[in-house]
């Protein structure tokens, strides 16, 4: 009896659920939601793969295996913190700008991205922007709210 102290307890995945990360975006000084009103053009389908992706990456705990998972930034915006997700919709690389915040994503910007293009060209810019803005506390965040299917 005296080894049932080296038996190692089961913990079901129901017993301890994984953390889901939650969804924000930057409410800009003139009271725009950057995840309602994308910089560049929404259409249907992409606002479609948008919601899918955050569905998607809001249950996967490491954010290194999100599957829109692109890389850090670089300069500026890498010292920041802002990072690059992306994903297709119409034919076109759409890119969204975020910030980490524990386990809050913090979206900054909603843009088009092919090699050194990106659209609108101030993108990174205004993503520093809101950023710094963020950390300095000087921003509204609204809760992305996306339905399980």
């Amino acid at each position: 009896m005296k080894d049932h102290k080296k038996v190692i307890p089961f913990e079901s995945a129901a017993s301890n659920p994984p953390q889901k990360w939650e969804f924000l975006s930057i409410e800009t000084e003139n009271g725009k939601d950057v995840a309602v009103a994308w910089d560049v053009e929404e259409t249907f389908e992409s606002r479609q793969t948008f919601e899918s992706m955050i569905r998607n990456c809001r249950t996967i705990a490491n954010h290194l295996d999100w599957p829109n998972w692109r890389h850090k930034m670089r300069d500026e915006a890498g010292k920041l913190g802002i990072v690059e997700l992306g994903f297709k919709a119409d034919g076109r690389p759409y890119r969204v700008l975020i910030k980490f915040s524990g386990r809050k994503v913090i979206v900054l910007c909603i843009c088009f991205h092919k090699g050194n293009v990106w659209t609108p060209s101030d993108s990174v810019k205004s993503a520093v922007k809101r950023a710094k803005s963020f950390n300095d506390g000087k921003v509204k965040l609204n809760v992305i709210k996306i339905e399980d299917d």
